[in-house]
């Protein structure tokens, strides 16, 4: 993390540098690799209980729009809306699953 925007132009404009004895190469941030580009239809949905599965996702979410895919891993999911509209109106639900309150973010 950097100061600023100045202290990190200057960290990427010297692009090599040595620290304890290692040459340490220094970039900005490329969102085109690794993760890609977000995608303003995708949202995250975090703190999700134990065996939550896609119906519960789908009945939390449906109020908002079309879900088009969900991506469903343990504790979170990545849902796909099939507009960027119905993806910002599914951050401002304040839901709960179980006992847990979830949160929800443009993902």
């Amino acid at each position: 993390v950097f100061a600023g925007a100045d202290a990190a132009s200057a960290a990427v404009a010297a692009a090599t540098t040595t620290v304890n004895g290692a040459d340490v190469t220094i970039q900005a941030e490329n969102r085109s690799s690794g993760r890609g580009a977000a995608n303003p239809c995708r949202i995250y949905v975090g703190n999700l209980p134990e065996g939550t599965n896609e119906n519960t996702i789908n009945e939390l979410l449906k109020s908002a729009g079309a879900i088009a895919d969900i991506d469903l891993h343990e504790g979170f999911a990545h849902v796909l809306f099939e507009t960027a509209d119905a993806a910002e109106s599914a951050c401002s639900i304040a839901g709960k699953v179980g006992e847990n309150d979830v949160r929800i973010e443009k993902a």
